[in-house]
């Protein structure tokens, strides 16, 4: 999937969510819920050791995922790669609620964001392109393993070996801010991100 620079709306994150991401230590990634012009849509928030080039993000990126059955558990695998840069990989269980509740949520309106917030604080946003061809093999598999979530130590597992059989090509990012169900509160105070640009 490719995404092109466009107009840049004003966006806004669930504020404690926001200042307990930004506490975690990099790179790390994260499932949240972002707000534009009063539409909640969920994201994939991603904080890298080094900053993503704008002759990179330039170019737009691409996004996938899978399912890795390891053992008797299914985890998400999801992707997301950066021309003339690398590529970025974090691994989600089901047993969130809140993973459940923002993929589902992605699967519903077939619109999510894509944040990634440099060291230097500089962000940068993507959007998806609302098409629907873009999230059929994540509802098919969601629909397919969301009765089947993994039990935390069998993800902690999973993350062991795929880490340490990713290679040198591909960045692991840790999951954090997973399991409080307080950062799905469309009430709660809001975070708005200052951001170098967006794109679509």
């Amino acid at each position: 999937m490719i995404y092109f620079q466009t107009s840049i709306p004003r966006l806004t994150l669930h504020q404690s969510f926001f200042q307990d991401f930004m506490k975690k230590a990099s790179p790390c990634f994260s499932l949240g819920y972002i707000e534009s012009a009063g539409i909640f849509s969920g994201a994939f928030i991603l904080r890298p050791e080094k900053p993503i080039p704008s002759t990179s993000t330039d170019l737009g990126f691409c996004f996938g995922h899978s399912v890795l059955e390891m053992g008797i558990c299914p985890v998400f695998h999801f992707v997301f790669h950066f021309y003339d840069h690398g590529t970025f990989n974090g691994l989600v269980h089901l047993r969130s609620s809140l993973a459940r509740r923002i993929l589902q949520t992605m699967i519903k309106k077939q619109d999510y964001f894509f944040v990634s917030i440099n060291p230097n604080r500089t962000i940068t946003a993507f959007r998806s392109t609302h098409e629907g061809e873009d999230l059929v093999s994540l509802k098919t598999n969601f629909n397919c393993y969301k009765a089947s979530p993994c039990p935390f130590e069998h993800y902690k597992n999973a993350v062991r070996i795929f880490s340490k059989n990713l290679g040198p090509r591909g960045r692991f990012l840790r999951w954090v801010c997973r399991d409080n169900a307080d950062y799905l509160d469309f009430k709660a105070p809001r975070q708005e991100i200052i951001f170098e640009k967006l794109s679509c």
